[in-house]
Parts: structure tokens; sequence; C-alpha cells
């Protein structure tokens, strides 16, 4: 297989009809990082998800309290109508999600790194079986992904899990600490602390399985945790926000400092969680599935002292 073949099939989507063989393959991928466009029209196009799952929220609570002749069997068909709309409007969204993902693949004047949002969205995955994470199912890869391609892992990672969609996907904006003010207003009531995205930081967006962390480090994560929610997806005042942005619920949140592998954080010292030294580890490096050659460009990684990635920044060098 030429260098020409390698480059233009295992690092980028493959040749286009018109596109000419790149005679130095090297160089034509290292040009390619200076061309990458963040936000394509069709992403940019994308209709507003927040909208669509705000207006379905307020259709709902207007249908529970309008009056209607036929009493309660009226209003769960009115409820019933109002999630097959809402369920439509999904739909349509993730069709153009998924048409302007390909049309980017297409188009694109920097197919490596196209490759790369591709690598990443799949780690970072959720699932479309729930309409509300489908709904924003294309809005996380516009905004958490694809910002951060060419960026700071650490910066991707804290994008992706206060992204509405991973925080929807993961129950995470449900959680609720055991001392926390929200539990303590509400004693009777069966919510608590979840755990999801504790566990799907710690064992696949960043430390991977046999790293050393124990169940009681994931329960301390997810106390760190608790009060990270979406921003109108509460009952009452709360049901005002906006569905597209993070939200910190301070009286959902779990008081006190936190002990996570061996060290203890403060109430605000979350952020250097994804820098820790284990996570370089899960830093994507060549498979000899993808690469038939030594490959043209290597991920450049600094450590600090104590082993963790200086910046967990995403360099393309040739070598």
């Amino acid at each position: 297989m030429s260098p020409a073949t390698i480059a233009l099939n295992r690092f980028g989507l493959g040749a286009r009809p018109d596109e000419a063989v790149p005679a130095d393959p090297q160089r034509w991928l290292a040009d390619q990082f200076a061309h990458f466009d963040v936000r394509p029209t069709g992403f940019a196009a994308l209709d507003d998800a927040g909208a669509a799952v705000k207006r379905y929220r307020e259709e709902r609570q207007a249908a529970r309290h309008i009056v209607r002749p036929d009493g309660a069997e009226d209003v769960k068909a009115g409820l019933k109508a109002g999630r097959q709309y809402f369920r439509q409007d999904v739909q349509a969204l993730y069709r153009a999600g998924v048409q302007a993902r390909t049309d980017s693949a297409l188009a694109t004047e920097a197919p490596i790194v196209e490759r790369m949002v591709h690598f990443w969205s799949n780690h970072f995955c959720i699932s479309a079986d729930n309409p509300r994470v489908t709904a924003f199912a294309a809005a996380f890869e516009r905004e958490a992904i694809r910002p951060h391609v060419l960026g700071s892992f650490a910066d991707m990672t804290l994008a992706v899990e206060q992204h509405p969609a991973m925080l929807i996907y993961l129950n995470q904006f449900q959680s609720i600490g055991p001392d926390s003010p929200a539990a303590a207003r509400s004693p009777d009531r069966k919510r608590g602390l979840n755990e999801n995205l504790a566990r799907e930081i710690m064992e696949l967006h960043t430390l991977g399985v046999r790293s050393g962390y124990t169940q009681a480090d994931v329960t301390e994560f997810a106390r760190a945790m608790t009060g990270w929610s979406v921003d109108g997806l509460g009952g009452g005042r709360e049901a005002n926000g906006d569905p597209d942005r993070f939200r910190f619920r301070r009286a959902q949140h779990q008081p006190g400092a936190r002990t996570i592998l061996g060290k203890r954080y403060a109430q605000r010292a979350r952020r250097r969680r994804a820098l820790h030294s284990a996570t370089s580890r899960m830093l994507p490096r060549p498979r000899p599935h993808r690469h038939q050659a030594r490959p043209p460009f290597r991920r450049r990684r600094t450590a600090t002292s104590d082993g963790r990635p200086a910046g967990g920044q995403f360099h393309a060098e040739q070598g």
C-alpha cells in the first residue's frame, strides 16, 4: 500500500472523485490542521434542541392544567399526542444532525481532523434511545467535541460531561446528595445519589478498567458532582431556564471535601480530575488495523514531574 493511499484512507476519509493523489502525503496531512472548520454550514444551521425540549415541557404542563370535558382520559390522550409530536421533532433534529455530519465528511478540507471528531464522538458516546437525549445528539458533537478536537483533552472532557446530552443520558441531572438541602427538604421522596456519570468517566472516558480506582472512589466522585444539572429541567421556577445550558444546582450538592484516588479535594477542586496521570493511558495511539505503515504523526505528550499530562494538549508533529 502506497504512502498516499495510507494517508487518504487510513488517516483521512478516502479520496473524492475530483481529488488528486497527494505528492507529499505527510505534508498533505499536516496542512489540513489549519483548514479544519469547527462549525461548518450544516452544523451551524441545526435547529435549537433546547427550544424543542422546553416547548414540549411547557405543552405538557399546560395539558395537565386544562380542564377537559372528558376528564382524565382526555388529558391522557393530549399528553400522548404531545409525546408523539415531540418524538417527531426530535427525529427531525437527529436526521438533520446526521446529514450535517455526512455533508461535513464529504466536503471537508481536513479529513484527518474529521476522522478525529468521529473518534472522540465514539469515545464519549451517548445513546439515542431517550428522546430527550436524541434531541441533543447533534448539538453534543457540535458543541462538546468539534471545538476541542485540536485542543485540550481536559477541556473536551469537561465540555462533554457538562453537556445536556451526557447529563440526561446518564441521569446525572437527577443526582442529589444525601445530606444536601434538597434531600433535607423532601426526606420522604425516593431521590438520591446517582453514580452513572462518575462510573462512566472513570471506567470509559478517562482512567479505564484495572487502573486502580475502587467503588469508594466512584461514590466519592459521584458525591463531588451532585448538583451538575441542566437548566430548565426542574420544577417550579427552575422550569423557566434554558435546557441548552449546564447548571450547577447548589441545593442538590453534597457538601464537604471529597477524597478520590487517595487525594483530598476541596469543594471547588474538581477540574484536575481529568488530568490524573492514568488518563494519559486512555489517549489514542495508532492501531495496527488502522495504519499499515509507520504513521506520519504522533501525539506529543509532555508530563509534569509526577507523571500527569501537562495540559493534556493534542498536537501533531512530523516524525
